[in-house]
């Protein structure tokens, strides 16, 4: 890829192992926000390497943030791959958030909505709704250095309040089962996000 975009890649050393093994060091200093982490093993590597890999993340301070639509645009995952690994990241206790790489990406030309890949997760991965809200709010909260606590339904200040249609005896499943974007009812709180 860097080739392609005429960058000489001719002072790049490969490390010779996965990119998680070597950020190693790094991970052990600092909050960290992965972009992607489609492949959180190399093709070969043991279950227990795997298994260690994911001890590793699950007990360092990062989020990996995963775009769906981004991933299914770029080809991921790749031919004989499995899928995006966000449900084993969970469960070994890694916090995933929903992001994305922008429009060009995107099947919504008109926005930039985490609301879209909530919902493509739904449809497609049948995602519990509860999985999917605790990704694009306290784990996306978490990602971009914001405290979680602003996008949790409790009493205080909140980072902004936006509405989805939804109606029926599930208005969370009917949201993520309709196309409509979302509005703001309460704008950003710039004040309250520290910018």
């Amino acid at each position: 890829m860097l080739e392609r975009a005429g960058v000489d890649t001719g002072c790049i050393e490969p490390h010779g192992g996965h990119p998680v093994d070597a950020l190693q060091d790094q991970l052990a200093v600092g909050a960290w926000n992965i972009a992607h982490l489609n492949y959180p093993s190399a093709p070969g590597e043991s279950p227990e390497v795997r298994a260690a890999r994911l001890r590793q993340l699950a007990e360092a301070n990062l989020v990996v943030s995963y775009c769906p639509r981004a991933s299914r645009f770029f080809g991921h995952p790749a031919p004989g791959c499995p899928a995006h690994p966000y449900r084993e990241l969970l469960s070994a206790g890694v916090p995933v958030a929903l992001g994305t790489d922008g429009m060009p990406c995107l099947d919504t030309p008109d926005r930039l909505s985490i609301l879209d890949e909530m919902r493509l997760l739904h449809r497609r991965d049948q995602v519990e709704e509860g999985v999917l809200l605790a990704m694009a709010t306290v784990h996306g909260a978490r990602a971009v250095g914001v405290d979680p606590d602003l996008v949790r339904f409790t009493p205080g200040p909140v980072a902004g309040i936006i509405c989805a249609p939804g109606t029926g005896s599930d208005p969370i499943r009917d949201m993520l089962l309709r196309a409509e974007p979302p509005g703001w009812v309460l704008p950003p709180a710039r004040a309250e996000l520290g910018s």
